[in-house]
């Protein structure tokens, strides 16, 4: 989770509209999506999904997908395949 830190920064910065750790992560990692480090970005949407996975497989399936976007768009094939793979996980899970 020491990854979410720099988002936490980013989200309280442009004013947080959300205390709950629910509601916190997914708008904080949107906002650091849309600065220069997509790379911590990624590796917190994928953080994120690998926890929501054992409490809500739909948000951990969207959290993965979009840290493979944003590895996808930094050219990160490792973290890529690692986002992809969770995908898969949580897709196989709930079929």
């Amino acid at each position: 989770m020491r990854c979410l830190a720099p988002c936490g920064r980013i989200y309280l910065q442009h004013g947080a509209s959300s205390t709950t750790p629910s509601g916190f992560a997914p708008e904080a990692l949107d906002i650091a999506a849309e600065t220069d480090f997509l790379e911590s970005a990624a590796e917190a949407w994928l953080a994120l999904a690998r926890i929501l996975r054992f409490s809500d497989e739909t948000a951990a399936r969207d959290a993965a997908k979009k840290a493979l976007a944003l590895y996808e768009r930094k050219e990160n094939l490792v973290g890529a395949e690692r986002a992809r793979s969770l995908f898969s996980a949580t897709t196989t899970q709930s079929a």
